[in-house]
């Protein structure tokens, strides 16, 4: 609750100020556009259309189709095409959402307490603003000429795979481990095939 506090505080104290300007200018963009329409008409025809469409003469239709299908229904339970495609869609979002649960396991015990989430924006309790005699200088000796002794590149935190999550090269590795075990077992069966043969 705190965050989401901290967050409409920045907002609107204009501390993440690319945000709050797109905020002013959609709303002012809204608030002009708004004002040329003609509300009355609008708002009229508006719910004479809600309540025609929901409590009109048609609705007997309606009913008539709905109490015809549940009766249809009744006397044969087939599968519908429509009700296939729900189940294969939540059959995906299950193992999708497995897929996270064991990913995030993973991650954890990889990583450990190495694993931190890095905010989009500011969620500082207090704005970290610089003071005026504040400066800046390069850490180098020459600028834009890093030591590449001392430069070392981390491996990400982005693991691949569907079984088993593993690093990126790791994975990779894996997968040519795989694929060249797969071919002698593959040139193994060919052989035990051809010696059934004769």
């Amino acid at each position: 609750m705190m965050i989401k506090m901290r967050r409409v505080k920045t907002v609107l104290s204009w501390e993440d100020s690319a945000l709050s300007f797109q905020i002013t200018a959609i709303l002012s963009m809204i608030g002009l556009v708004s004002l040329l329409l003609p509300w009355s008409f609008i708002l009229t025809w508006m719910g004479r259309s809600i309540v025609w469409g929901a409590f009109g003469p048609h609705m007997k239709l309606v009913d008539y189709y709905l109490a015809t299908t549940a009766k249809a229904k009744d006397k044969k339970a087939r599968p519908q095409p429509h009700l296939t495609i729900l189940d294969m869609q939540e059959n995906l979002a299950r193992v999708r959402r497995e897929d996270a649960i064991k990913l995030k396991a993973a991650r954890s015990l990889r990583f450990g307490s190495c694993i931190t989430q890095v905010p989009s924006f500011n969620q500082a309790r207090h704005y970290d603003r610089p003071l005026p005699e504040s400066t800046a200088r390069s850490w180098q000796e020459t600028f834009m000429d890093p030591n590449l002794d001392e430069t070392k590149w981390l491996p990400k935190q982005q693991l691949c795979g569907t079984m088993i999550p593993r690093l990126n090269n790791l994975d990779k590795q894996n997968k040519e481990k795989s694929m060249k075990e797969k071919k002698r077992l593959e040139k193994l069966m060919q052989d035990l095939l051809l010696a059934d043969d004769s």
